[in-house]
C-alpha cells in the first residue's frame, strides 16, 4: 500500500500493490470488509481522517486476513506561496477548553510564547496542539528552510460560562480492542463518554496533559502497558486506566514427518504446527515458499526425489524460517554375493556373504525359507559338513531381495569330487572315464560314447593286479598293484614308482590323498607320502603305526590321517600326534581292510567280521546281522548325498537314514 499510513498536510492518493494474481476488497467507513465490498481497481482519494480495512484474495481462492489503515489529512490554511502561520481554531470567546493547532506551510519552523511575551528563535518550538481553558493570548511566528521570517502574529483566547451550572463530573474513557480481544497487527482506539482529549503513555509513565494526545488508531509493536487519562471541556480528568498488552511475536513451529532420509515410494508426508490455526505454505521443487505458494491441508503423498520447503505463519501474521527436507526413494532390492557360492569343496571352507552397506541380511540352515524374524548375518560361515544357506537381503528403505538357496558339497580327501566305484573290485571314475581294477590291468569305459578298452603292461602300466586306485586333485589317476605304485595322466601315460623311487615295499596295498595334493601310499613295510614326484615322508610301526602293513588310507577335513593296519587303526594328526584304536576301543576287529570317512566325518572302517563307525566319541559296529549283505568287507564308499555304499564278498548294501538298503542290481 502507497503512501504509507500516517499523517498528512493535504489529500493524498492511495493504492494497493497488487497484480492479476490477487483482489483487495475493502472499505473506508471503518466497516469490516466482505466479498461484497468494493474491490481496487484504481487509485483512492482521501481527504478526510480515514480508516481503510481491506483483505487479500489470491488466485488459488485462499484468503487473507482483514488488515487496517489509518491516514489522518490536515487541511492546513495558509495562503499558498505565503509564510504565514494559521491558528486553528482562531482565537476568540470560548465557553470550554479549546486546542490550537499552529499551521504553516511545510518545511517552517514554528516558535511560540503562551505568557503574552514575544517568542524568539530561542524560546519554545511548536510541536503539538496547544491547550486553552482559561484566558490567554498564543504568539508565534514562522521562519522558513531558507530563514525567511515572518512578523509575530498573536490569537487571544477568552473563556465565559455560558451556562449557571458549572460541570464538575470527570469523563469516563475506554479503549478497544481490550488485551482479551486484542490480535497482533489490530489498531488500538481510545474514546470518551463526552467530548474530551485523552491522553497516554506507553513507557510505564503516568500520564499528564503533557502526555501525547490520543488524535486517532494506532499500532504497537511490541508488549505494551498502555496508560490513559481523559480531560473534558471543563477540565475534569477522569480515573487512570491501564491495560497491558502482550503481543505473540513467536511464529508457530511446523514440522516434517517423516523428515530427510531414504525412503521406498510411495511415501506420505504429513506436516503439524504447534498453534492451531497457523496456516503452513510449502513448495515441492525446492524453490523458497511465500504466502502465495500451496496451504497444506492434508498429508503429501511422494512417489519421486523430492525437495520440500515449507514454513508456517500464525494469526498473527509471525512467520517462522523455512524449513527444508529432502527425501529420497530406493525402490530396487540389494544383491548378495555368497563367497564362495554354492558347490563342491574340500572342507573345511569359510562361506562369507556380502551387499550394499546399510543393508540386512537375514539367513538359515536348516533348510526352510529365512524371513525378517531370522538370524542377521554378521561374520563368515566355517562348514566342515555338506550345507544348505538360504539367504536375502533388506536394504534400509525396505526393499526386500529375493531369497537365495546355496548348497555346500563338502567331500573328504578319500574321494574328493571323484567317486570311488561301488564293485567288488577297485574301481574309481572322474566323471568322463569309469575305470576299474582287475587281476590282469585295468578295464576302462568312456562314458557316454560307451567305448571300452583295456590297459595293461603293454600301455606301460606296472604289475597286473590291482590292489586300489584314487584319482587326484589334478584329475591323474593313481594305481596301487602287486608290483608298485602308477600314475596315469591323460595323454602323458605312466609314470611308475617302485623301491627305486623310495616305496619301502614292491607291492603297494592301499592309497590315499591328503590335503595338500600329496598321495599317501600303503605298503607291507610302512606308508610313504608322495609330493611332486618323490618320496617326502615314512611312516612304520616304530612312528607311531600298530603294525608295519598298511592296508587302507583315508583323509579327514581336519587333515588326519586314517591308517588301516593288520593290528589296528591308527589317527596320525597334523600336529604329529599318534591315536591307536583296536578291538578295545570298541572295533569289531583289528585287521582294518578299508578304511573311509563319510559326509558327517564319521571313520567308517571294514574288516573282515562287519562294519566299525567311529563318530569322534563312540564305535558302532553293523553284521550281517543288521543288515548287509555278508561281513566280508570289500571296500566302503561314502557319496555326497550321506550316504555310505558298503560292498562285501557277497553283495553291496547302502546305509541311508539309519538303515541298510541291499542293492541287487548290478
Amino acid at each position: 500500500m502507497t503512501p504509507t499510513p500516517g499523517e498528512y498536510a493535504d489529500s493524498i492518493e492511495i493504492r494497493f500493490d497488487t497484480d492479476s494474481s490477487r483482489q483487495v476488497f475493502y472499505t473506508l467507513d471503518g466497516s469490516e470488509p466482505s466479498m461484497g465490498s468494493p474491490v481496487f481497481k484504481d487509485s483512492i482519494r482521501i481527504e478526510d481522517d480515514t480508516v481503510i480495512r481491506y483483505f487479500v484474495v489470491y488466485r488459488d481462492g485462499s484468503r487473507g486476513s482483514v488488515q487496517e489503515a489509518f491516514y489522518r489529512i490536515r487541511m492546513l490554511a495558509p495562503v499558498a506561496g505565503e509564510l504565514r502561520t494559521v491558528a486553528q481554531p482562531p482565537g476568540g470567546m470560548y465557553n470550554q477548553r479549546v486546542r490550537v493547532s499552529l499551521v504553516a506551510r511545510e518545511g517552517a519552523t514554528i516558535y511560540f510564547t503562551m505568557d503574552g511575551s514575544d517568542p524568539t528563535t530561542d524560546g519554545d518550538i511548536y510541536r503539538s496542539p496547544l491547550s486553552m481553558k482559561v484566558d490567554g493570548r498564543i504568539k508565534f511566528f514562522a521562519v522558513d528552510r531558507d530563514g525567511s521570517r515572518e512578523p509575530v502574529r498573536e490569537e487571544s483566547y477568552i473563556f465565559r460560562l455560558v451556562d449557571k451550572l458549572v460541570d464538575t463530573t470527570p469523563p469516563s474513557a475506554s479503549i478497544s480492542p481490550t488485551p482479551g480481544e486484542y490480535r497482533s497487527g489490530d489498531l488500538l482506539r481510545l474514546a470518551a463518554d463526552e467530548e474530551a482529549d485523552i491522553y497516554y503513555t506507553m513507557d510505564e509513565t503516568e500520564p499528564t496533559e503533557d502526555s501525547t494526545l490520543y488524535e486517532g488508531p494506532f499500532w504497537l509493536t511490541d508488549s505494551t502497558r498502555l496508560r490513559f487519562v481523559a480531560v473534558d471541556r471543563g477540565g475534569n480528568h477522569s480515573q487512570l486506566y491501564e491495560e497491558f498488552y502482550s503481543l505473540d511475536k513467536e511464529p508457530s513451529l511446523s514440522e516434517a514427518y517423516p523428515s530427510t532420509g531414504l525412503y521406498t515410494p510411495p511415501l506420505e508426508v504429513q506436516i503439524s504446527v504447534s498453534d492451531e490455526g497457523a496456516k503452513v505454505h510449502y513448495t515441492l521443487n525446492g524453490t523458497e515458499p511465500g504466502e502465495h505458494s500451496s496451504v497444506y491441508a492434508e498429508p503429501l503423498v511422494l512417489r519421486k526425489d523430492t525437495v520440500l520447503k515449507f514454513f508456517s505463519i500464525d494469526s498473527y501474521g509471525n512467520r517462522e524460517e523455512v524449513h527444508e527436507e529432502t527425501y529420497l526413494f530406493d525402490d530396487e532390492a540389494p544383491v548378495t554375493v555368497a563367497d564362495p557360492p554354492g558347490g563342491e569343496y574340500v572342507p573345511p571352507i569359510r562361506v562369507t556373504l556380502d551387499t550394499e552397506a546399510n543393508a540386512r541380511t537375514h539367513y538359515s540352515l536348516d533348510g526352510y525359507n529365512p524371513d525378517t524374524e531370522s538370524p542377521i548375518y554378521f561374520s563368515g560361515f566355517d562348514f566342515i559338513r555338506p550345507a544348505t544357506l538360504k539367504f536375502f537381503s533388506m536394504d534400509r528403505t525396505g526393499n526386500l531381495e529375493r531369497i537365495q538357496t546355496h548348497r555346500y558339497t563338502l567331500v573328504n580327501c578319500v574321494w574328493r569330487k571323484y567317486a570311488r566305484g561301488i564293485f567288488l573290485v577297485p574301481s574309481v571314475t572322474d566323471g568322463k572315464t569309469f575305470w576299474m581294477g582287475t587281476e590282469s590291468g585295468l578295464a576302462l569305459y568312456r562314458v557316454g560314447s560307451g567305448d571300452r578298452s583295456f590297459v595293461g603292461d603293454t600301455e606301460g602300466l606296472l604289475g597286473s593286479v590291482v590292489n586300489d586306485m584314487i584319482i587326484d586333485e589334478a584329475g591323474d589317476l593313481w594305481v596301487a598293484t602287486d608290483k608298485g605304485l602308477n600314475r596315469y595322466r591323460d595323454g602323458s601315460g605312466f609314470i611308475n614308482f617302485t623301491r627305486d623311487e623310495g616305496l619301502p615295499a614292491r607291492e603297494v596295498l592301499g592309497l590315499g590323498v591328503d590335503r595338500d595334493g600329496s598321495i599317501w601310499a600303503g605298503t607291507e613295510k610302512g606308508a610313504v607320502r608322495i609330493k611332486d614326484g618323490a618320496v617326502r615322508e615314512k611312516l612304520t610301526a616304530k612312528n607311531g603305526l600298530p603294525d608295519d602293513t598298511v592296508l587302507s588310507i583315508a583323509v579327514d577335513y581336519a587333515g588326519n590321517r586314517w591308517f588301516g593296519t593288520r593290528k589296528g587303526l591308527a589317527k596320525y594328526t597334523p600336529a604329529g600326534e599318534w591315536h591307536i584304536f583296536t578291538t578295545e576301543s570298541g572295533m569289531v576287529d583289528n585287521e582294518v581292510r578299508t578304511v573311509a570317512v563319510d559326509s558327517d566325518w564319521n571313520t567308517w572302517v571294514g574288516t573282515s567280521k562287519g562294519v566299525s563307525v567311529y563318530d569322534r566319541e563312540n564305535w558302532k559296529t553293523y553284521t550281517k546281522d543288521d543288515g548287509i549283505p555278508g561281513n566280508g568287507i570289500v571296500l566302503i564308499a561314502p557319496d555326497p548325498d550321506g550316504e555310505v555304499w558298503v560292498a562285501t564278498s557277497t553283495g553291496v548294501a547302502r546305509f541311508s537314514d539309519g538303515k541298510w538298503i541291499e542293492e541287487n542290481q548290478p
